[in-house]
């Protein structure tokens, strides 16, 4: 009996040395990977989407079957779709600035590996959660400077505005200064431009994108975007000239501005791409296109993000500002791929 009790004894101290191994391993190895996961994240300086896409050879590691998510912050949208097993984890936040949801399908599911799993979905919920606090907090920062530095351009611009309208004024009475007539020839007819363009660029630097006050009015969009592009020298094809639409013309302007000027500066780096401008509607919505023969755009999101910026010296505040700007004329702002090139759509809610 006393043989029986000692060997039993002796296999119980074997299998629970053989667990106590087994789970130091494994555990050993979970940390390896989080510990990767940590510094790919610092890597890619915080950045939430880029971690994202970075994590897949390190989950790999863990045998994990599938993982998806979402994520919204900045007023852009960033997702990974994936077919998942009912014994999936999944974690998700809603807060006033950003959302965020993970899902993570494990492959074989023991007991321990469900508690690794959980483990790991929620070390890489937090650090997303910390990287979208970290761009928010960053960015609002930034505009708070950039709306200081807005600040001190009004006052200078203010300053030229007036000038320009005191010399304007000067110039519309009748002067006979034989000497002078040729000057202020010149200057009356370029005083109205450089009023205008002064105008429009201190309305630019002092409006709040959020709440400033829109006047609808009948505009034709393929006449603003062909005297926009006349001015760049950049040659477009407009695709429902007489089609008219009741929006902010200030807004229309600024947008296509910025669209068009993005597109100018490619086509320095891509030369003979063409740029078309479709206009149509149906019962609800007036669609603006902007389509070039140009490359790809690599992440159509990404692009709306407050200071980022794939061209050398960009601020990365003008599709930022013109996704704002469209958003407080009821309408949407996004850009897609096709096999034909790259397209910015503008959609408008009939009035």
């Amino acid at each position: 009996m006393v043989d029986i009790l000692y060997q039993s004894l002796i296999f119980a101290g074997f299998v629970i040395f053989a667990v106590i191994f087994y789970m130091k391993r494994a555990a050993s190895g979970f940390l390896k990977v989080i510990t990767e996961i940590i510094k790919v994240n610092e890597l890619n300086e915080y950045d939430p989407v880029k971690f994202l896409e970075t994590l897949p050879p390190l989950i790999d590691k863990l045998g994990i079957h599938s993982y998806s998510y979402y994520l919204y912050y900045h007023d852009t949208e960033h997702q990974k779709h994936a077919n998942h097993k009912k014994n999936s984890f999944k974690k998700f936040v809603c807060a006033q600035d950003f959302t965020i949801f993970l899902e993570i399908s494990p492959g074989k599911l023991r007991w321990e590996r469900a508690y690794l799993v959980r483990l790991l979905v929620e070390t890489v919920f937090l650090i997303l959660k910390i990287d979208v606090n970290l761009n928010l907090r960053a960015a609002n920062k930034a505009l708070s400077e950039f709306n200081k530095i807005n600040a001190f351009l009004s006052h200078d611009v203010k300053n030229l505005v007036q000038f320009l309208n005191i010399m304007q004024h000067n110039l519309s009475g009748n002067l006979t200064s034989n000497d002078k007539e040729r000057l202020i020839r010149y200057m009356k007819s370029s005083a109205p431009t450089i009023k205008m363009r002064a105008d429009r660029v201190l309305s630019t630097i002092t409006e709040n994108t959020k709440d400033f006050m829109t006047e609808d009015e009948v505009v034709t969009p393929c006449l603003i975007a062909r005297n926009i592009a006349s001015i760049m020298n950049v040659p477009i094809q407009c695709n429902g000239e007489e089609e008219e639409i009741s929006t902010d013309r200030k807004s229309l302007i600024i947008i296509f501005e910025n669209l068009i000027k993005n597109f100018y500066d490619k086509s320095i780096n891509e030369p003979g791409i063409k740029l078309t401008v479709s206009i149509s509607k149906s019962e609800e919505y007036f669609t603006i296109s902007f389509s070039d023969t140009g490359s790809m755009i690599p992440n159509t999101e990404r692009i709306f993000e407050p200071f980022f910026s794939d061209k050398k010296g960009g601020l990365g505040i003008g599709l930022y500002h013109c996704r704002s700007i469209a958003s407080n004329i009821s309408g949407k702002l996004w850009a897609e791929n096709s096999a034909e090139g790259p397209t910015f759509v503008l959609q408008l809610k009939r009035k």
